[in-house]
């Protein structure tokens, strides 16, 4: 489920300034389904190394083995978390940057792409 939501982003030194997020929730079904995706994209990873020789023998095991740890792995990370979008400014440089991120809790600390300083996130 996406949502549109308001932020207070502020830094170290104290300055603050809003910003507009956006969210996306999934719940238990959504979460195994995009797991289910990137499981079968590394067993795809795996058939398509069939016909190298010398790496399918490293290659098609790995995607065996590793093809339920990435489902687990996935489907924990988005049944648990909340996925977040947009484009937000530093309050210290002004700096306009893409972000893009999964957190558990709120308020979340994100570092300013421009200088590196730290920015709490906050909802309003």
């Amino acid at each position: 489920m996406k949502e549109r939501r308001n932020f207070e982003l502020t830094t170290s030194s104290g300055k603050s300034t809003p910003a507009t997020l956006d969210l996306f929730h999934w719940d238990k079904m959504q979460a195994k389904a995009k797991a289910l995706k990137w499981a079968g994209g590394v067993l795809g990873f795996g058939l398509l190394t069939i016909f190298i020789p010398i790496v399918h023998f490293v290659s098609v095991p790995a995607a065996i083995l590793g093809a339920p740890v990435v489902f687990f792995v996935v489907s924990k990370v988005f049944a648990t978390g909340t996925e977040f979008q947009g484009s937000i400014k530093c309050p210290d440089c002004t700096n306009e940057f893409r972000l893009d991120g999964t957190t558990k809790s709120w308020p979340h600390y994100i570092n300013c792409d421009g200088c590196r300083t730290s920015i709490k996130m906050e909802l309003k």
